[in-house]
């Protein structure tokens, strides 16, 4: 396992930037899935159920004892697109990487830090990024004392998903879901257990429309 994962993290080297590790797992009579977290909702689109049970549930999931956590399948990760207008970029005299260049400054990752203030010491957080995507149509592209050039003269910036890679249904309709798979030394019947427990946990760290259900599912 650690010689294969090496080799992955070699050839990561000549992908593009960006490309986000994959997770290697052990596949044996051990590692076969024993039910599926799954979750739905009726608002939200697919992307969003993604980002939401890769980045909140599944460090809560891998928590359980007995419990190993891998990816969540049938969604693609969120991903904030611009869609340029190459015409308006002529029209400006700007090119792709401007646009690249210009979100790159925008986006600086920042430290917090605390202040004295009459008495007390509060955390202050920053606003060195973005919290709403659509706020990245008013960065900056061509500053000056003629009229500024923001992104959003140029492009348009959509909260989507990246290319679709899984599918999967459940009740007829599209879901993502946590594969429940137990640790070689655990017992099957004490990981659903854990599983079906904390399901009201998981329920309190979601969105009141996102609903977890340690059921099944559709998948391929």
């Amino acid at each position: 396992m650690s010689e294969t994962i090496s080799y992955v993290n070699r050839a990561r080297a000549f992908m593009p930037p960006g490309t986000v590790p994959p997770f290697a797992m052990r596949f044996d009579a051990g590692s076969v899935p024993v039910g599926n977290l799954v979750f739905s909702s009726a608002a939200r689109p697919v992307g969003q159920m993604q980002d939401l049970a890769l980045n909140t549930i599944r460090p809560m999931f891998a928590t359980l004892p007995g419990v190993s956590a891998p990816p969540p399948f049938g969604g693609a990760p969120r991903t904030i697109v611009l869609n340029t207008d190459p015409a308006k970029l002529a029209s400006y005299n700007l090119s792709l990487d401007d646009v690249v260049n210009a979100v790159a400054r925008s986006q600086v990752v920042s430290p917090s830090g605390n202040i004295a203030l009459d008495g007390k010491y509060p955390i202050v957080p920053t606003n060195a990024m973005v919290t709403d995507a659509k706020e990245l149509e008013s960065v900056p592209l061509h500053p000056g004392s003629f009229p500024a050039v923001h992104v959003g003269d140029v492009a348009k910036v959509v909260d989507g998903s990246d290319i679709v890679t899984s599918y999967a249904l459940s009740n007829g309709r599209r879901t993502v879901y946590i594969p429940v798979t137990k640790r070689a030394d655990a017992s099957t019947l004490a990981v659903v257990d854990a599983v079906k427990a904390n399901l009201g946990k998981f329920q309190g760290a979601l969105p009141e429309d996102v609903t977890p259900d340690a059921g099944g599912g559709a998948g391929r």
